[in-house]
């Protein structure tokens, strides 16, 4: 009897072990499952966006776009500007007796002459530890804030006990000053012209912030190299000085196309008179130079006259708007003699989308520009090459154009005239003429809209006069050439038990950077081209090994169901043991 109880406790404890086998084993499992889950959700890896170099435009073939007269009317303001808030915090300090109480009733505080903010005085202290309160008896003392300068408190009042809150801080002991917080505002010149809102180009190479430090002078003359220029417009007359038309061989260059005219415009136009359009250049001086009949065609010889004109009568600046695909020895010529004689040339890279830039502007000595659109992409037609060496504005802009009216036109010739007025404007603020000069400046602070560094189809990027004038320089982005780095190589990651969770597999990117450079003057442009690898890896979840196929980790979870068996032939082979036992008891048992 003591072996049968015996043999069925042994059996019980073997089915026991069995099924806490089996559980086990599928527990283990879910625990592998959910870490490959967690591992692959931890570990994927997110592609880097690819930048594509995409030129976009309105615009395309020749630069012959239908001209729109449009009638001057009263632009609808867009801006609106809030110097200060218009509701003030809750006082945070009461006090038993106000200043009125203690000293009398104040009448108004008197206007400072400068804008301040209402209620609100800087205080610098000789030595820290100064009670406020105590110092401005009676006067409610909304907040306190220190500032970043040693000593520097902003205090906030009701602005009626300003006066006299700045009277008692003066004469406190512990007060080394005492000011109201004075206003600053954008430094920007808004003109009154009408159509100033639409002329979105101004506003895109920093025209108005540039305004406040010089909006030209009458000392520096820009030529138009061009179709002449309306004598009667009311955004022109006034600036014009004598030029010559080699067209018809006379000194009168009156525009009978409108080219010249919506160029001259861009550059320099009246401004600020409350009628028409504004100009890059408010007081710069207009030569017209017509070298090109009414139909918009003209020889290089007489365009090689014009610019020999425009240099020997004093021409600061030669806007050349105008181009062809010949190349010529006798406008080459003509134009490395104006730059010799000190002037500076900007010609129009050209429409047709081609990879060679137009001739004047492919030669050195002329700044060569593309034309921008104003979501700041190069506009789809416009040229581009090794010559180009700057982009500006040049899809829908407004300008001046004959019979008295305003018109929008698209064009590099657009382009190259925001240019030549934003030089004019150089010229007068820091006395820079050189050709030279004023090119690395423009270099050096023109903004980048395509990849960093030079590219051929915005060259340096966009002009900035207000950077060039020192306000809001940009922040040059130092590089540095990698060192030679080897592909790195497959990675593999295993869970807890020894399973593959998953592999990565690295990805090369390489990135181009492109140094534009001149020499000689202008000179030649070289461009070096420095590659820069780029490795990233993309997380992949696998369901098979990885690794040496003759000798694969070892997944130990594999012999989970394994034990369960073995305790189960192990129970199963007791419980029979326990059964022949119990048969043989039995029979030796018997008589």
């Amino acid at each position: 009897m003591q072996m049968r109880g015996l043999s069925q406790t042994i059996a019980v404890m073997m089915i026991i072990l069995a099924m806490i086998a089996l559980n086990f084993g599928s527990a283990l499992g879910q625990i592998e499952e959910t870490a490959t889950s967690a591992g692959d959700d931890e570990h994927t890896a997110t592609p880097t966006p690819t930048s594509t170099e995409t030129s976009t435009g309105t615009a395309t073939g020749s630069e012959t776009p239908t001209l729109t007269e449009i009638a001057p009317s009263t632009p609808t303001p867009t801006e609106t500007t809030t110097l200060f808030p218009t509701t003030r915090a809750t006082p945070t300090v009461t006090r038993t007796a106000s200043y009125d109480q203690v000293y009398g009733a104040l009448p108004p505080d008197p206007v400072l002459e400068d804008p301040h903010m209402p209620g609100e005085l800087v205080v610098k202290l000789k030595t820290q530890g100064l009670d406020f309160s105590a110092a401005l008896p009676g006067i409610p003392l909304r907040s306190m804030e220190e500032l970043s300068l040693p000593l520097t408190y902003l205090l906030k009042i009701p602005d009626r006990y300003l006066t006299a809150a700045l009277e008692l801080l003066d004469s406190h002991p512990q007060v080394a000053y005492a000011e109201p917080n004075f206003l600053a505002q954008t430094l920007e010149v808004i003109p009154n012209d009408p159509w100033y809102p639409d002329e979105w180009g101004l506003r895109a190479i920093g025209a108005t912030a540039a305004w406040e430090i010089s909006t030209g002078t009458a000392g520096v003359t820009i030529a138009i190299v061009d179709t002449g220029v309306a004598f009667s417009h009311p955004d022109l007359a006034g600036k014009l000085i004598a030029g010559y038309d080699f067209v018809n061989d006379d000194t009168s260059a009156d525009d009978d196309n409108g080219h010249g005219t919506h160029v001259a415009g861009i550059a320099a136009a009246i401004s600020n008179n409350g009628a028409g359009v504004s100009g890059v250049s408010w007081g710069a001086m207009i030569m017209p130079v017509k070298c090109l009949a009414h139909d918009g065609y003209g020889s290089y010889a007489d365009v090689a006259n014009g610019i020999m004109y425009a240099a020997d009568n004093g021409a600061d600046i030669i806007n050349l708007s105008l181009g062809g695909s010949g190349t010529s020895a006798t406008l080459q010529s003509a134009v490395e003699y104006a730059y010799a004689h000190g002037a500076v040339l900007v010609g129009a890279s050209g429409n047709t989308g081609s990879s060679v830039v137009d001739i004047p502007a492919r030669y050195p000595e002329v700044i060569a520009v593309s034309a921008m659109t104003s979501s700041y992409q190069v506009a789809g037609f416009s040229n581009y090459g090794a010559e180009v060496d700057f982009t500006a504005p040049g899809v829908s802009i407004l300008s001046t154009y004959p019979a008295s009216t305003v018109a929008y036109d698209s064009g590099t010739s657009m382009a190259a005239p925001f240019v030549s007025g934003a030089i004019a404007v150089i010229m007068d603020a820091t006395g820079i003429t050189s050709p030279m000069g004023i090119y690395w400046l423009l270099a050096d602070n023109a903004r980048d809209i395509s990849p960093a560094g030079w590219d051929a189809r915005s060259g340096y990027g966009l002009v900035r006069l207000d950077y060039a004038l020192g306000i809001e320089p940009p922040t040059p982005t130092p590089t540095q050439a990698p060192e030679e780095e080897e592909s790195p190589p497959t990675q593999v990651v295993y869970g807890s038990s020894g399973r593959v969770l998953f592999s990565t597999t690295p990805t090369t990117t390489l990135t181009l950077t492109v140094t534009h450079t001149r020499t000689g003057g202008q000179g030649t442009p070289t461009t070096t081209v420095t590659v820069t690898p780029t490795h990233t890896h993309t997380a992949t979840p696998t369901p098979t090994q990885v690794g040496d196929a003759d000798n694969p980790p070892f997944d130990v979870s594999v012999l989970v169901p394994c034990y369960g068996i073995a305790i189960i032939l192990a129970g199963v082979a007791m419980f029979i043991y326990a059964w022949r036992l119990k048969r043989s008891t039995r029979a030796e048992e018997k008589p």
